[in-house]
């Protein structure tokens, strides 16, 4: 489970359609991702971003006792706070990118790794990152320890 300081956001994935305009997500794979400041980062394909779909993420992949959850102001994201953890959002309609230690930056980051030009969406990894995929489907990142350059 995720603690401390989570950025969750969700994007679609999948490349161009000719002749069809911005909007067009026939094509796109819906993707949610959740990432612990200084941290693991999980994912997961959904099929909708609907309220019930990112909480149960959430849930899922957030601990009760994080500290903080930051977002954008999706609708969809309402409610998400409780009593242990609080819930901030970034207005990107207001070209509002961070405010103070609020921003979803680093999960958007996440989003750059996979090619949008080809179909099935690939995840390129750097050295200093390690992936795997558990049982319920779930993407995970960890932060691999520095390796000494001699």
């Amino acid at each position: 489970m995720l603690t401390g300081e989570v950025e969750v956001d969700e994007t679609y994935i999948g490349g161009r359609v000719r002749g069809k305009g911005h909007g067009h997500i026939e094509n796109k794979t819906i993707m949610v991702g959740a990432k612990q400041c200084g941290g693991a980062t999980r994912m997961k394909v959904v099929v909708v971003n609907d309220r019930e779909t990112l909480h149960g993420f959430i849930h899922e992949t957030v601990s009760g006792e994080a500290e903080a959850i930051y977002t954008d102001e999706w609708r969809a994201y309402r409610g998400i706070g409780d009593a242990n953890t609080r819930h901030e959002t970034v207005n990107h309609k207001a070209e509002e990118w961070v405010r103070g230690p609020v921003h979803t930056n680093g999960i958007e980051g996440t989003w750059s790794l996979f090619n949008a030009r080809r179909s099935t969406p690939t995840i390129r990894f750097n050295a200093s990152t390690s992936a795997s995929t558990s049982r319920d489907g779930m993407a995970t990142e960890q932060p691999r320890e520095p390796v000494p350059v001699p």
